[in-house]
């Protein structure tokens, strides 16, 4: 594997600055954000780091249940893959609008190794998981456990308060 001194990789902050700018017009309310699980917030949240992923040419995909993942291939795609990344969901005013989901932060570190020129001989993938709060759920971590295959289906028919359910 090609060794990378810090003095090849730079991260960008304006691109930083530009992704966390979005992210909190996008979902700010009051003195925290609201992105609650399947919820406008969460989606505009999800939307802004796929397209961001796009736009640097990362391989972008969407699972089942509704992860995210960025792909920075290696040198050789059999190879196991490094996964990275979070939620980008969260309780009602659950966090300072200034704070990134970490799923944003993994972005601009993908974004400074690709910007770098260089490629891994594994692949790096950076997650964001959706419903991993479900703050209008009983059930958490829905995004972890349907990527890892552990989601059970029933607790998709559990029901928020006004009767909407995930199924």
């Amino acid at each position: 594997m090609k060794a990378i001194s810090s003095k090849t990789v730079h991260v960008d902050l304006d691109l930083a600055g530009t992704l966390f700018g979005q992210l909190e017009r996008a979902t700010a309310c009051g003195r925290g954000i609201v992105r609650d699980s399947y919820g406008p917030g969460e989606q505009a949240a999800h939307d802004i780091i796929r397209a961001a992923g796009e736009r640097i040419g990362l391989e972008v995909s969407i699972d089942a249940i509704g992860n995210l993942a960025m792909t920075l291939p290696g040198k050789d795609r059999r190879t196991p893959r490094i996964v990275i990344g979070s939620h980008l969901d969260s309780v009602p005013q659950g966090a300072t609008s200034m704070a990134p989901p970490v799923s944003s932060r993994d972005y601009v570190a993908l974004a400074a190794l690709r910007q770098a020129g260089f490629v891994p001989g594994l692949r790096h993938r950076g997650n964001g998981d959706p419903r991993e709060e479900s703050s209008w759920f009983d059930v958490s971590y829905l995004g972890s456990a349907g990527a890892l295959g552990l989601l059970d289906p029933q607790c998709l028919s559990v029901r928020r308060s006004e009767q909407r359910s995930y199924a």
